[in-house]
This record gives structure tokens, sequence and C-alpha cells, in this order.
């Protein structure tokens, strides 16, 4: 039997692109046979715990750091509290290895998968698998691991800015048992252009893509045959236009009455003064407008299935300079379900939908033309295949 170790210490809230890993694991049929265990956050949500129990998925909470404690500080600035959370957290990869490795008879059959890295991670497990090796315990060196990098510089341009995602990755690929992997073209691209090593791009692990029908096989709701809008979906926050919906959905619904139906999905991780009035509005909107949907939960495989195979549009509320080399999953679903897609403004996102020949249009007041409804991909590229490849299958190709 292989033996799959996800490595994923932001796993803890039920929301974002973490936990719908886990909901994908847990969806998807397994051609192989995978003995699968989660090393998660030692705060890692109940009902998150609960339903990997419900799936025979094991999670075991083990993370003590907070693993996006750092994601916004400034890189070049180099702390004493960024050193000692790097060195913190290469503890905690240290001793999660060598628990999976204990309980494991032979380490040849384990792989062990990192699914989301950025470089202060990259710099902790590069620390781990030295420590590891310097005190003889070089039986991880048998093992493979699949390291995931999921950002970049937000200032590529700037060569002080992309210092340490340069030392941390090269450092890190030095590992002749460790893997790299970008999560878009863009990220494979510019950590290539640093002279790092990436193995290829992996697969977007928000939905168990080979259980589902094809993008283009629309599920037909005979309750409901009018249009479907998805405003918006994901963490509420303030960069992704969340404090735009109440007026866009009196616009909305003001110009379309009941003929078109919206929707909007959201988590509550981070409040503040202008999301809580935000939340407000919304609440009172969806029992004023017949016609406009709230969700306030993480939506599950079927439900997010459900609601993007029956959607027409999608409005992406995303501010573009927060975006401008922030990649989103939202591309990928969008592109998957084959839904076209109006943007505020130029950003990763213009550029991902242009490679994956998909259809949307740019405008700041977010106003589309009708053609737009009516267009649909032309062509399959390499690139968007790769995207859509199961986790697992890709995991163990080679």
């Amino acid at each position: 039997m292989q033996t799959l170790v996800i490595i994923d210490p932001g796993l803890y809230e039920v929301g974002g692109h973490h936990a719908a890993l886990l909901y994908t694991m847990a969806a998807k049929k397994q051609k192989k046979t995978v003995d699968i265990t989660i090393y998660s956050s030692f705060h890692v949500a109940n009902e998150l715990n609960e339903f990997a129990s419900s799936k025979d998925l094991k999670i075991k909470p083990w993370f003590k750091s907070n693993f996006y404690q750092h994601f916004e500080d400034n890189p070049n600035f180099k702390s004493a509290k960024l050193n000692s959370f790097i060195r913190g957290l290469a503890l905690e990869f240290k001793s999660a290895i060598l628990d999976a490795l204990e309980r494991k008879a032979t380490a040849g059959d384990v792989t062990f998968w990192y699914p989301c890295v950025n470089w202060e991670h990259a710099n902790a497990l590069s620390l781990a698998l030295s420590q590891l090796a310097d005190s003889q315990q070089s039986v991880d060196c048998a093992c493979k691991h699949k390291v995931c990098s999921m950002f970049m510089s937000q200032k590529p341009e700037h060569k002080l800015s992309n210092l340490p995602y340069e030392t941390a990755f090269r450092r890190l690929t030095k590992f002749l048992n460790v893997e790299l992997f970008a999560s878009d073209w863009e990220l494979r691209e510019y950590l290539e252009r640093l002279g790092i090593k990436v193995c290829g791009i992996h697969p977007c692990y928000l939905l168990p893509w080979s259980s589902l029908k094809s993008g283009k096989e629309k599920y037909i709701n005979a309750e409901n045959s009018s249009r479907t809008f998805l405003l918006y979906m994901g963490d509420a926050k303030e960069n992704k236009g969340f404090t735009l919906l109440p007026a866009l959905i009196k616009s909305l619904s003001a110009y379309y009455s009941n003929n078109v139906k919206f929707v909007v999905q959201y988590t509550m991780t981070w409040s503040s003064p202008e999301l809580a009035l935000t939340e407000q509005q919304l609440n009172k909107l969806a029992e004023q407008v017949e016609s406009f949907e709230l969700h306030k939960a993480f939506w599950s495989v079927g439900e997010l299935i459900h609601i993007l195979s029956s959607t027409n549009l999608i409005f992406c509320t995303y501010e573009a300079s927060a975006y401008h080399f922030k990649s989103s999953g939202l591309a990928w679903l969008a592109s998957f379900f084959n839904i076209p897609v109006v943007l505020r403004g130029e950003s990763w996102l213009t550029r991902e939908f242009t490679r994956l020949r998909h259809p949307f249009e740019v405008s700041p007041t977010l106003t589309y033309s009708t053609q737009l409804l009516e267009k649909t991909i032309s062509q399959t590229t390499e690139y968007r295949r790769s995207l859509f490849l199961e986790p697992i299958d890709w995991l163990y190709k080679n």
C-alpha cells in the first residue's frame, strides 16, 4: 500500500484552499490503494476533523505555528520574530516527518506532499531536512518530498524582493529527494528566472476533476430555468471587493427584476467594521430581494459543483492591484465549468484567462456585453490539462 503524508500547517479553518483540498481528497474515488494522513494545524476546526473521520481520512493536529503569520511582512526585513518563526516551523516540520516515518516500517513507500508553500515555509522545510541529515536521521532520504509553491514576490521587478524566494527555494531544491512544482504558468516562469529547478505545474486541488462531468455539460435545473450570476465566492476580504456587493446587488436586481438569480457565498474569517457593515447590508438584502441567494458557510464539493454547473456569469470584484501578481482559484473554477467572467481591471486573472483561452471582459463598473454570455472556449491546451489532473494520479504518475 502507498503511504501519502500531506503536510498542511495551513489547514485550520472551514474555508479557503486548505479546506478545499481536504474535501477533494475525501471525494475522490481512489484507483490506487493509498493510506493518507494529513498533518494539520494543531487548532484545526472541529468540523474539519469530524468530516475527515467520517471519510476515513486521518488528520493529526500538529503545527502550533501560525502558518501565515509573516505572509504579509516585508521579506527584506530580517526581523528576530521572522527568524524565530522559521526555526520553530522547521522543528515542527522535522517532528511531523519523523512521526510519519516511525509509523511506517519502510520509508521508501512514503510520499510527503506540501500543497502550499511560500518562501519562509521553504526556508523552514530546508532547515528541517538539513537537521535530519546532520543528525543521521537520514531515513527520510528514501522518501519523496513533493513541494507546491503558490506565491511569488509582489514586486518581481525588484531584485531585493526576489532574494528571499531565490535563496529559500534554491536551498530546498538541492535535496535530491525534493521536487518543486508551481501552481501556475507565471509562477513557474518566475522561479525559473531565479535559477530554481521546477519540475512542472501541480494540479489545482479545489475539486476532484475526473469525478465531474465535462465543464461544458451544464446540469439541468428543472426548478429554475432563469440565469444565475455568481457575484462572490470565498473569504470575505476588502481587496476581493466584498464591500462592493450591496451596491452591485441593488443595481443588478433593479435592472433584471426576478429574471436572474444572484448568488453570494462567503466565509467571515477576519472581520472589520467595514466587513461587518457589509454583512449586515447583505442580510437585509437577502430578505428584500427575492432573486438574491446568500450563503454564509463553506460550500462542500457537491454544493460547489451544483452552483457552478448552473452559473451563467461570474463577477470578479477583486482589486486589480491586489491580484496583479497573485493567483486565484477562481480562474480555474471558471475555466473548468466554462463560465465567462467580468473583472474590474487587468491582473493575473486576465492574463491567466488569456492563457486558458477563456472568455472574459474587463470593466471598472462591472458591466458586460451580451456577447460575453454566449462565448465558449474553443481550444484545450496542454497547460489547461495539467491544471485539471487528479492530485493522487499526479502524485504517483512516476
